[in-house]
């Protein structure tokens, strides 16, 4: 799904080939079009670099991703959208680098939110299932999981809680049934992903399909 997080990026290279060449000292606002005429973006271009509100489409005329640009680096809050109209993408961004918060859906419905710091994730980040409930939720330090984390199954009962360290359990982690009976061979103290005690038990990490945007 994070593919599509690339998406505002492909466009700007696009839209900046289109403008090459465009070198001019006042803001210019210019359109570009699609082959059947409905317009592809909409942006104020100031010595050939967008700065200023960007607006794209698609094809058939439905909105598809809105931002703001300093310079030709993308800044402030950014949204995208599906071809159907739903949300796909709630950003925010600080000299071209996720900055602040995000939020990601899936089907108009949100999956998962957090924040970013200079393009990486950043304190506490949940997702949840697609009837809303709660699955997880992670803290992260510098990118990586790190600190008090948690995730329940889908009746809502506690799946398993503990803490990260450089992304690898580290730490007393406890683990539950479904029916929220206690899974004593799963809970224990963990040392770099590994029970203590069990040297070829390798327990995964928190299921999660969370990841950096792609640049």
């Amino acid at each position: 799904m994070l593919a599509r997080t690339t998406s505002l990026a492909a466009l700007v290279i696009w839209g900046l080939g289109l403008c090459i060449g465009c070198a001019d000292s006042q803001p210019v606002q210019r359109t570009t079009t699609y082959p059947n005429g409905q317009a592809w973006s909409e942006t104020v271009y100031v010595d050939g670099l967008p700065h200023g509100s960007w607006t794209t489409w698609y094809a058939d005329g439905q909105l598809k991703s809105r931002g703001q640009y300093s310079r030709g680096r993308q800044t402030g809050a950014w949204t995208s959208w599906n071809p159907d109209g739903s949300l796909d993408i709630e950003a925010s961004y600080q000299d071209d680098e996720p900055h602040g918060p995000w939020t990601y859906f899936e089907g108009g419905k949100r999956l998962r939110s957090g924040s970013y710091e200079n393009g990486r994730r950043q304190g506490p980040w949940h997702e949840w299932f697609e009837d809303g409930e709660m699955r997880s939720e992670t803290q992260f330090e510098a990118g990586k999981e790190s600190g008090a984390a948690q995730a329940w199954h889908r009746n809502g009962q506690l799946r398993e809680a503990g803490s990260y360290r450089n992304s690898v359990r580290d730490g007393h982690w406890t683990f539950w049934s479904q029916d929220g009976t206690l899974d004593v061979e799963k809970s224990g103290d963990y040392r770099s992903n590994r029970k203590v005690g069990e040297s070829s038990r390798i327990q995964p990490a928190i299921e999660s399909d969370t990841e950096e945007p792609r640049r």
